[in-house]
C-alpha cells in the first residue's frame, strides 16, 4: 500500500499565517510611520522656507519703502528754496524744524537728519550728539561727501561698515548736495541707525538678519558670527539661498535686494534643532521598530500556533489514515467550520470501515475498479511578434564619407595596437580628434568641441586613449538631453602634475548620482554601469598609484567637469 509522504520543503500553513500577519500588520505600520516621518520633515522644511521668505519680504518692503521715501525727500529738500536760504544765512525757523522732524518720523524705520553747509558745519539736525563718523577724516561719511561733490545732481545711498555689530548711526546714509547759484552750498543727509532698524525686525526668535551693500560689506547684523575678519559677509553665504551648512551649523537663507541693488537683506533660520529633532526621533523610531519587530515575531508565532492547532490535529489524523489507522478519531469542539470537518472526517472513516467490512469478500473476487482520472490539458499558444528595426540612413557626400572612413580606420588601428600603451599627449589627442571629428559629422551643428593644449604638455607621456572614454561618456549621457553639446579638452601643467580637463555643457549629474560615481571610483571592483569612468580611473591607479586619478564636478543643468591628474613625465627621445 502506497501512502502520501509530506515533502520536507513544503511550507507549513502556520508559517504562511505568520508571514501574512507580519506582512499585512507590521510592514504597513512601518511604511505609514516612515511616510509620516518624511512628510513631517518636508512640511517642517516648507514651513521654515515660507516663514523665512515672508519675514524677509516684510522687512525688505519696510526698509525699501523708507529708503525710497528718504531718497525722494533728499531730492525735494535739496531743491527747497527755504533750505537753500538756511544753508546760506544759518537762520533756522521752527517751521522748518517741524517740517524736518515730520519727514524723519514719518516712516518706519525712522531716521536722523543732518543739514550741513559747504564747510560741513551742522545747520540743522535731530542728533543729540554728532555721530562718530562725522568727525572721522576717513570713512564712509567722507567718501559720501566726496561722491556728492562729484555728483551733485544725484541722491547717493551709502553704508558705514566700520563697526560690527552695528547699532550706531550710519547703517544706511542717504545724501544729496544742495546747490545755490550753481555751486554746492551744503548737504542734506538722512541717517538710518541700527537701533531704528531693530524696531522693524519685530519678534525674531527664529531669524537672524544681515544687511550688506553691493560689495558684501556688512552694514547691520543681529549676529556677528556671519561676518568675516574684515567685516564682510562670510563667503559661504554671499549670493546664496536655500539650505546651507557651515561646519556644525545649518541655516536656511533668503536673500533679497532693495534700493535698486544697493542694499541686500539676508535672513537666516538656524535649523540645527531640526536636524537634531529628526535624528533623535529617527533613532527612537528605529528602536521602537526593532522592539516591535521582536514582539511581533513572538506574537505572530503565538497567534499562528493557536489558530493552526486544529489544523495540525487534522493533518496528524490524515497521516494516521495514510499509514492505515482507520480507528483515529477527531475531537474538535471549536464550534466553527473545523468542527464540521472533524465530524465529517469521523463519519467518513466510519463509512469506510463499514464498506470495507461489507465488501471484503466481494472485493477479493472482484476486479479492482480502475480509477479514471480527468486530465485538463492546456494547449499553450505563444504569440511571436516580429519587430522590424527602423533603418536610419544618414547620407553624406563622398568627400565627407571618405574622411570618416580614414579617421575611423586610424582610430581603430590605434586602439587595437597592443604595442602601444604609453604615448605622448600630442599623439593621443590627435587620435582623439579623429573620434571627435566623426561625432561632429554625426551630430552636425548640435556638437562642437575645442582643444587647448599647453605647449609644455604636448610631449608628456600618457596612457593611450585616456580622454576618449570621458568624451564618449559626455556624448552618450547628454546628446538626448540638450540641443547643442560643447566639449572642451584642456591640458596644462600644475606643479608636478599634468592636468587634463574634459568639460561639457550638458545636463549635468545630480548630487546623489555624483556621490555614487565617486564611491564607485574609490572601489577596486566595479558593479555599476559606468564602465568608461571606472576603467580610466583603474588604469591610472594601477599605473601611477593612489595619488593620481579622476576628479569629477557637476552641476545639474550646467554641465560636468572631469579632471585627469597624471604625473608630469616627458617622453625620452
Amino acid at each position: 500500500m502506497s501512502y502520501l509522504k509530506r515533502d520536507k520543503r513544503e511550507s507549513h500553513f502556520k508559517d504562511e499565517i505568520r508571514k501574512t500577519f507580519f506582512i499585512y500588520a507590521f510592514i504597513p505600520i512601518i511604511v505609514l510611520t516612515l511616510v509620516t516621518y518624511v512628510s513631517f520633515y518636508f512640511i517642517w522644511s516648507h514651513i521654515i522656507k515660507t516663514q523665512n521668505l515672508s519675514y524677509n519680504r516684510n522687512i525688505s518692503a519696510k526698509l525699501n519703502e523708507a529708503v525710497s521715501y528718504y531718497n525722494e525727500m533728499a531730492m525735494e529738500i535739496s531743491r527747497d528754496d527755504e533750505i537753500k536760504q538756511v544753508v546760506y544765512d544759518k537762520k533756522v525757523t521752527n517751521t522748518l524744524y517741524y517740517k524736518m522732524y515730520e519727514i524723519a518720523n514719518k516712516k518706519n524705520p525712522r531716521c536722523h537728519f543732518l543739514i550741513l553747509d559747504s564747510a560741513l558745519k551742522p545747520v540743522m539736525t535731530n542728533f543729540y550728539s554728532l555721530p562718530s563718523y562725522f568727525t572721522d577724516k576717513l570713512g564712509s561719511f567722507r567718501n559720501m561727501i566726496r561722491d556728492l561733490n562729484e555728483n551733485p545732481d544725484d541722491v547717493l545711498i551709502m553704508t558705514d561698515h566700520s563697526i560690527i555689530p552695528k547699532n550706531d548711526p550710519g547703517v544706511v546714509m542717504i545724501g544729496k548736495a544742495i546747490e545755490l547759484h550753481d555751486k554746492i552750498a551744503g548737504y542734506v543727509l538722512f541717517d538710518i541707525s541700527g537701533s531704528d532698524i531693530e524696531k522693524i525686525l519685530g519678534e525674531r526668535a527664529l531669524w537672524n538678519v544681515v544687511i550688506t551693500d553691493k560689495y558684501n560689506h556688512i552694514a547691520f547684523t543681529t549676529n556677528i558670527n556671519f561676518t568675516d575678519p574684515i567685516g564682510k559677509l562670510n563667503t559661504k553665504f554671499i549670493k546664496r539661498q536655500g539650505f546651507i551648512r557651515t561646519g556644525d551649523d545649518s541655516y536656511f537663507v533668503i536673500r533679497n535686494e532693495i534700493a535698486g541693488g544697493v542694499l541686500y537683506i539676508y535672513t537666516f533660520t538656524a535649523i540645527d534643532f531640526l536636524d537634531t529633532v529628526f535624528f533623535v526621533s529617527g533613532s527612537f523610531l528605529i528602536l521602537v521598530f526593532t522592539a516591535l519587530a521582536v514582539s511581533m515575531f513572538f506574537v505572530a508565532r503565538y497567534i499562528a500556533n493557536k489558530k493552526t492547532a486544529v489544523i495540525d490535529e487534522i493533518v496528524e489524523a490524515i497521516h494516521n489514515v495514510q499509514n492505515g489507522n482507520l480507528n483515529r478519531r477527531l475531537y474538535i469542539n471549536t464550534n466553527d467550520e473545523f468542527k464540521i470537518i472533524g465530524d465529517s472526517f469521523n463519519q467518513m472513516l466510519q463509512d469506510i470501515k463499514e464498506l470495507i467490512e461489507l465488501n471484503r469478500e466481494e472485493a477479493k473476487q472482484s476486479i479492482i475498479s480502475e480509477l479514471k482520472q480527468l486530465e485538463s490539458q492546456f494547449n499553450s499558444h505563444f504569440l511571436y511578434n516580429t519587430l522590424e528595426t527602423l533603418k536610419y540612413m544618414v547620407k553624406f557626400d563622398g568627400e565627407a564619407a571618405s574622411k570618416i572612413i580614414v579617421k575611423l580606420s586610424n582610430l581603430l588601428r590605434y586602439s587595437m595596437n597592443g604595442s602601444l600603451s604609453n604615448v605622448t599627449l600630442q599623439e593621443d589627442i590627435s587620435h582623439t580628434e579623429n573620434y571627435l571629428f566623426i561625432q561632429r559629422i554625426r551630430f552636425s551643428s548640435r556638437f562642437n568641441y575645442f582643444v587647448d593644449i599647453d605647449e609644455r604638455c604636448r610631449d608628456c607621456v600618457v596612457p593611450k586613449l585616456i580622454t576618449q572614454p570621458l568624451i564618449e561618456n559626455a556624448i552618450q549621457h547628454n546628446m538626448d538631453r540638450c540641443d547643442q553639446l560643447s566639449v572642451n579638452i584642456n591640458a596644462k601643467l600644475l606643479e608636478d602634475k599634468l592636468v587634463i580637463t574634459v568639460r561639457d555643457n550638458g545636463d549635468g549629474i545630480s548630487a546623489e548620482e555624483l556621490n555614487a560615481i565617486k564611491a564607485m571610483l574609490s572601489k577596486t571592483k566595479n558593479d555599476t554601469e559606468h564602465i568608461g569612468l571606472y576603467n580610466v580611473q583603474r588604469r591610472i591607479r594601477l599605473m601611477y598609484g593612489e595619488k593620481y586619478g579622476l576628479m569629477i564636478k557637476s552641476w545639474k543643468g550646467k554641465g560636468t567637469i572631469v579632471k585627469i591628474f597624471l604625473p608630469f613625465k616627458k617622453k625620452v627621445t
